[in-house]
């Protein structure tokens, strides 16, 4: 059973704007009766929204695995050293058992004292690295406490690995750090005051990424102001000005594919923890109602997944409720989801200005928002041919979402318009193989599918206008 309240309606042009707020109570005779074979605890499969929308909110995998870096290596060494500040204060004996690229990873005394640690550390990870170019250079080169204490001090920082593109999840700024960095490491930074970004911008991921072993002296200074903060000779230091070009360079090098390590493996121990998967299969009841997720770990929060059903659009970033824009079946006004208000501003009757008979009042309290056919409602007067953009508002999401229009073609009198995403939509690295239809029937009921996969691994809208004046089901 739904119970729904819309407010703060406006006309502008042929689009309606209201906000609307639902609620939803579950009637077991209701159910029983519709649907007598069912059971709270049968299995569904579907396409997550939990996972769409955290991923989302992040930014796309690629934010999301850099911040899931920070968290646990912040959160690890805290653990191993009992400092709940930060990773500054990592003491020289665990700092050079992380930095020990010469003792076997499986009988280290790293993977005896700190097993966990063990899986990540520096070191171990460069003991596996003999083919790669900067393997010989690094390993005829001692490791420091206060360069291990500089490694993690940045990788354990937010702010110092991503800067504000990571920790306000800020897509946009994702792209321009990139042409930073793009610029600083191959054109030596000729243009870098017009992007005017720095390292409390972009953090050291893109530089680190993009330079490899080619690294400017432009992308020198950033990378010393992150891992040298309070100069050279001074602890925590790794120095990348002043010393042996070679050596920095190398560290440059295997920074890029030990990052890259990092981003992956703490991707798959968030996304196990968190129990996140693009394709979920739980109880009904479950997908419904909600679950809880238990995390064995004291700074990863347990986490309550709102059903499908229960979800309040926004109120988790506390925001107010989404403004739905639509179209209506009124006078003078586009045809778009067949749209009927229940009330217009407390007023359960009509405005003048918008019946197709100004001398009569046309109830709205008698149709739901979805009315039955166009035909059916006396207000309505013409079902116009379909527009180059649609936005409709995704609640998994918890945002709007555009969608273009991208083909025509008719079956059997049916007049089929494709509309696909736009790509800035939902700022995914991957995008998610999802199909969404609305099916829009003139002289028909509205029907809306769940996802679908799609093997194009797009998402897309397919909307169906069927020339009838009679209820169809499709």
């Amino acid at each position: 059973m739904t119970r729904e309240n819309k407010y703060d309606v406006t006309f502008d042009g042929p689009r309606v704007s209201f906000r609307l707020r639902r609620r939803y109570a579950f009637d077991s005779a209701t159910t029983s009766m519709e649907c007598p074979a069912c059971r709270q605890n049968d299995t569904l499969t579907i396409i997550s929204p939990w996972y769409a929308q955290i991923v989302g909110n992040m930014g796309g995998e690629e934010l999301l695995a850099w911040h899931s870096v920070s968290l646990y290596i912040s959160g690890l060494l805290q653990q191993a050293t009992g400092d709940m500040s930060t990773p500054w204060n990592l003491n020289n004996t665990l700092a050079i058992l992380m930095g020990d690229f010469l003792s076997p990873p499986t009988t280290s005394l790293l993977k005896n004292s700190h097993s966990e640690l063990a899986t990540f550390a520096f070191g171990p990870w460069l003991y596996n690295q003999t083919a790669a170019p900067y393997s010989d250079i690094l390993q005829n080169f001692t490791i420091t406490a206060a360069e291990m204490r500089a490694l993690y001090s940045v990788l354990g920082n937010a702010s110092l690995l991503g800067g504000l593109s990571l920790t306000s999840h800020d897509s946009h700024l994702f792209r321009r750090c990139s042409l930073w960095a793009n610029e600083l490491c191959h054109v030596g930074g000729a243009r870098r005051a017009s992007l005017n970004l720095s390292l409390a911008a972009c953090g050291v991921i893109y530089l680190i990424h993009t330079c490899g072993e080619n690294v400017s002296l432009q992308a020198r200074e950033v990378l010393q102001e992150a891992f040298c903060p309070m100069g050279i000779g001074s602890d925590p230091c790794l120095n990348f000005l002043g010393g042996s070009s070679t050596i920095s360079d190398a560290y440059a090098h295997a920074f890029s594919d030990y990052f890259t390590f990092l981003s992956s493996y703490f991707l798959n121990v968030f996304l196990e923890q968190k129990q996140l998967r693009l394709v979920e299969s739980r109880p009904q009841n479950q997908l419904a109602l909600g679950f809880q997720i238990q995390v064995d770990s004291s700074f990863v929060p347990s986490t309550f997944y709102n059903g499908l059903i229960l979800s309040e659009w926004g109120t988790e970033r506390g925001e107010i409720d989404p403004l739905w824009t639509v179209y209506t079946c009124l006078q003078n006004r586009d045809m778009d989801n067949n749209m009927k208000l229940i009330e217009y501003n407390h007023n359960w009757f009509s405005p003048v200005g918008l019946q197709f008979n100004p001398d009569e009042k046309y109830s709205l309290s008698a149709h739901t928002d979805f009315g039955t056919s166009c035909g059916h409602l006396q207000t309505c007067t013409h079902c116009s041919s379909p527009i180059s953009a649609l936005n409709f508002y995704v609640e998994t999401l918890q945002r709007p979402v555009a969608f273009r229009f991208s083909s025509h073609t008719s079956l059997w009198g049916v007049d089929v318009y494709r509309y696909e995403m736009a790509e800035v939509s939902i700022p995914i690295h991957t995008q998610l193989p999802t199909t969404y239809k609305l099916t829009h029937a003139f002289g028909g009921k509205v029907h809306t599918f769940l996802p679908e996969p799609m093997s194009n691994g797009s998402l897309h809208i397919f909307i169906f206008y069927v020339m009838v004046s009679s209820e169809v089901f499709l």
